[in-house]
Protein backbone atom coordinates (compact mmCIF):
# COMPACT_ATOMS: atom_id res chain seq x y z
CA UNK A 1 0.00 0.00 0.00
CA UNK A 2 0.98 3.40 0.19
CA UNK A 3 2.94 3.20 3.70
CA UNK A 4 5.01 0.41 2.10
CA UNK A 5 6.19 2.90 -1.05
CA UNK A 6 6.92 5.64 1.56
CA UNK A 7 9.25 3.49 3.46
CA UNK A 8 11.03 2.41 0.09
CA UNK A 9 11.13 6.45 -0.72
CA UNK A 10 12.73 7.00 2.73
CA UNK A 11 14.97 3.81 2.85
CA UNK A 12 16.49 5.46 -0.88
CA UNK A 13 16.58 8.68 0.23
CA UNK A 14 18.32 7.83 3.29
CA UNK A 15 20.28 5.65 0.74
CA UNK A 16 21.31 8.50 -1.57
CA UNK A 17 21.91 10.68 1.44
CA UNK A 18 24.88 8.49 2.89
CA UNK A 19 26.45 7.75 -0.91
CA UNK A 20 26.42 12.15 -1.01
CA UNK A 21 27.95 12.04 2.28
CA UNK A 22 30.51 8.90 1.10
CA UNK A 23 31.55 11.28 -2.24
CA UNK A 24 32.08 14.01 0.03
CA UNK A 25 34.34 12.25 2.17
CA UNK A 26 36.10 11.00 -0.97
CA UNK A 27 36.48 14.83 -2.79
CA UNK A 28 37.53 16.11 0.99
CA UNK A 29 39.96 12.90 0.91
CA UNK A 30 41.63 13.38 -2.61
CA UNK A 31 40.22 16.59 -4.12
CA UNK A 32 41.50 19.00 -0.70
CA UNK A 33 44.29 16.62 1.46
CA UNK A 34 42.06 16.62 4.16
CA UNK A 35 42.17 13.89 6.28
CA UNK A 36 38.83 12.15 6.75
CA UNK A 37 38.57 9.57 9.51
CA UNK A 38 35.79 6.88 9.92
CA UNK A 39 34.51 8.29 13.24
CA UNK A 40 34.06 11.60 11.34
CA UNK A 41 31.57 9.87 8.47
CA UNK A 42 30.15 7.86 11.04
CA UNK A 43 29.32 11.61 12.39
CA UNK A 44 28.09 12.78 9.54
CA UNK A 45 25.77 9.89 8.60
CA UNK A 46 23.85 10.18 11.71
CA UNK A 47 23.49 13.90 11.94
CA UNK A 48 22.07 13.84 8.61
CA UNK A 49 19.80 10.53 9.34
CA UNK A 50 18.46 12.58 12.56
CA UNK A 51 17.97 15.70 10.41
CA UNK A 52 15.93 13.61 7.89
CA UNK A 53 13.97 11.26 10.52
CA UNK A 54 12.94 14.95 12.02
CA UNK A 55 12.07 16.34 8.79
CA UNK A 56 10.16 13.27 7.86
CA UNK A 57 8.12 13.43 11.75
CA UNK A 58 7.03 16.83 10.82
CA UNK A 59 5.56 16.55 7.30
CA UNK A 60 4.21 13.22 8.70
CA UNK A 61 2.70 15.07 11.93
CA UNK A 62 1.65 18.12 9.07
CA UNK A 63 0.08 15.67 6.49
CA UNK A 64 -2.21 13.86 9.96
CA UNK A 65 -3.73 17.69 10.79
CA UNK A 66 -4.41 18.41 7.39
CA UNK A 67 -6.36 14.88 7.01
CA UNK A 68 -8.41 15.67 9.88
CA UNK A 69 -9.65 19.37 9.64
CA UNK A 70 -12.30 18.73 12.11
CA UNK A 71 -9.92 18.15 14.96
CA UNK A 72 -7.92 21.28 13.26
CA UNK A 73 -11.04 23.51 13.67
CA UNK A 74 -11.13 21.91 17.41
CA UNK A 75 -8.53 23.27 18.32
CA UNK A 76 -8.62 26.27 16.88
CA UNK A 77 -11.63 27.11 18.79
CA UNK A 78 -10.32 25.83 22.13
CA UNK A 79 -7.82 28.45 21.30
CA UNK A 80 -9.90 31.44 20.37
CA UNK A 81 -12.12 30.80 23.37
CA UNK A 82 -8.88 30.93 25.76
CA UNK A 83 -9.50 33.27 28.56
CA UNK A 84 -6.48 36.27 27.51
CA UNK A 85 -4.43 37.36 30.59
CA UNK A 86 -4.70 40.72 32.14
CA UNK A 87 -2.07 43.52 31.50
CA UNK A 88 0.99 44.05 33.72
CA UNK A 89 -0.60 47.59 34.97
CA UNK A 90 -3.98 48.06 34.99
CA UNK A 91 -5.53 51.92 34.82
CA UNK A 92 -6.76 52.38 38.29
CA UNK A 93 -6.07 49.83 40.23
CA UNK A 94 -2.73 50.31 41.06
CA UNK A 95 -1.66 49.33 44.55
CA UNK A 96 -1.49 52.49 47.15
CA UNK A 97 1.16 54.55 47.83
CA UNK A 98 2.31 52.89 51.16
CA UNK A 99 2.09 49.25 49.41
CA UNK A 100 5.38 48.05 50.27
CA UNK A 101 7.82 47.90 47.33
CA UNK A 102 10.27 45.10 48.30
CA UNK A 103 9.37 42.28 50.77
CA UNK A 104 9.88 38.38 51.75
CA UNK A 105 8.07 35.09 52.28
CA UNK A 106 8.50 32.80 54.54
CA UNK A 107 7.32 29.40 54.94
CA UNK A 108 7.22 27.72 58.22
CA UNK A 109 5.92 23.66 58.45
CA UNK A 110 5.35 23.51 54.90
CA UNK A 111 4.76 20.51 53.02
CA UNK A 112 4.12 19.05 49.70
CA UNK A 113 3.31 15.34 48.56
CA UNK A 114 1.64 13.51 45.63
CA UNK A 115 -0.24 11.25 47.40
CA UNK A 116 -1.74 11.43 51.06
CA UNK A 117 -0.39 7.98 51.90
CA UNK A 118 3.45 9.16 50.72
Amino acid sequence: GIDNIKKQLADGLKMLLTLSIVLYACWLQIGLGYVVGAGDIDIWIQLCESTFDQIGDLLASNSRVEENPPFLAKCLTYIESLEKEAPHIIEGRQPDAEWPAVGSIEFHGYGMRYRPEL
